[in-house]
C-alpha cells in the first residue's frame, strides 16, 4: 500500500512542479478566476478580468487594483489599477513636460484618446529607460495614466507586451445596471 502512494504521489509531484515552472505566480490568478468568475464590478462599471490576472488588495478605497506576473507561458508583467474619485478635477490633467518626464526616468512617447463605456478617455504614454547593454535601445517597461472625465483614473505599469491586455480591459468595460 506504501509503494502505490509512493507511485502514484511522485508522477502527482512532477506535475505540480511543472505546472509552477510554466505558470509561476499566475497560478494564484486562476484560483481568483475559480473564486470570481472573469469579472469585476465597481462604481457602476463591469470589467473583464483577462486571464492571466488577479485582482490585488489595496488599503485605498474607491479603487482598485489586477495585475499579472512573467512566467515561462506568459511573458507579460504588469499592474493596472482604475480609481474613481470626486476630486480628480482638482489634479491638472496635464503630463508631465518633457523636460520634467526625462529627469525621472522616462519619455513622453505618444498621446491618445480612448473609448470606454462611453466614456471619453485622455492616455498619455510614458516609456521607461531600461538601464541595459542591449545594442537596441527600448522601452522594455510602460507607464499609462488615463483620465475619463472628472471622476475616473487609469494607471498601468509594466512590461510592453502587455499594453494591449490594458487597452482590452477599459474597452470590454460595460455599464451595469443598479
Amino acid at each position: 500500500m506504501k509503494k502505490l502512494r509512493i507511485t502514484l504521489a511522485a508522477p502527482l509531484f512532477v506535475l505540480a512542479m511543472l505546472a509552477i515552472w510554466l505558470f509561476g505566480m499566475s497560478i494564484f490568478a486562476f484560483g481568483w478566476h475559480l473564486r470570481h468568475g472573469f469579472y469585476h464590478t465597481a462604481n457602476g462599471l463591469k470589467f473583464r478580468v483577462p486571464l492571466f490576472y488577479q485582482e490585488t488588495r489595496t488599503a485605498e478605497t474607491n479603487q482598485f487594483s489586477i495585475q499579472t506576473f512573467r512566467s515561462a507561458i506568459s511573458r507579460k508583467d504588469a499592474s493596472i489599477t482604475v480609481k474613481f474619485s470626486s476630486d480628480l478635477s482638482d489634479r491638472s490633467t496635464e503630463p508631465p513636460s518633457y523636460e520634467e518626464a526625462k529627469s525621472i526616468g522616462m519619455t513622453l512617447l505618444e498621446r491618445r484618446t480612448i473609448e470606454m463605456s462611453r466614456r471619453r478617455g485622455d492616455c498619455v504614454v510614458y516609456g521607461k529607460n531600461d538601464l541595459t547593454l542591449n545594442r537596441n535601445p527600448g522601452f522594455s517597461r510602460l507607464w499609462i495614466t488615463c483620465r475619463f472625465g472628472k471622476n475616473m483614473e487609469t494607471e498601468f505599469e509594466g512590461s510592453a507586451g502587455a499594453v494591449p491586455d490594458f487597452y482590452s480591459f477599459l474597452q470590454t468595460a460595460k455599464e451595469v445596471k443598479q
